[in-house]
């Protein structure tokens, strides 16, 4: 498949700053969050099996905001989270879902590096103008090399 590097590049600000593409960008990033919430979700479920109900109580008390979230900025009110103590004697395989748990909650934090969905929009936006300024880079440099192969007989055959 052969493609139009120089209609790409000229549309390229229009299709990927754009409000739609950039919301629909935020939506997939916020649905890879809720996949790894929903991986803490089950784990929840797998560690009720090793803990009281009180214990349980608490981790959900503490991960309801997290739980609930539907939304990057939900999500990002939902930190800081410390997660409870388990309780003295507790069997290893509940230790292990509960680190589990709390490595996916560091995991998440991560990725949350922006205070809001309005600051994901204005740091991709910002990058705007140097986009730009690449772009135009591109076309005066693909413009010089078909100018030079011109002038030196050299062609290309596709």
């Amino acid at each position: 498949m052969k493609y139009d590097k120089k209609e790409y590049l000229d549309n390229y600000l229009d299709c990927f700053f754009n409000e739609t593409k950039i919301n629909n960008d935020i939506n997939g990033f916020t649905s890879l969050l809720k996949n790894k919430i929903q991986v803490i979700n089950n784990n929840l479920d797998k560690i009720s099996s090793f803990v009281d109900s009180d214990y349980l109580d608490l981790l959900y008390q503490e991960l309801d905001g997290l739980l609930n979230a539907s939304t990057y900025d939900e999500i990002i009110t939902a930190y800081p989270i410390k997660l409870p103590n388990l309780p003295r004697g507790s069997e290893d395989d509940a230790k292990r879902i509960k680190e589990e748990i709390s490595s996916t909650i560091k995991e998440i934090n991560s990725l949350l590096t922006f205070a809001s969905t309005s600051d994901i929009k204005n740091s991709i936006y910002l990058t705007k103008d140097y986009v730009k300024v690449i772009i135009d880079i591109i076309n005066k440099l693909d413009k010089e090399l078909n100018s030079w192969k011109e002038a030196n007989n050299l062609y290309e055959f596709t």
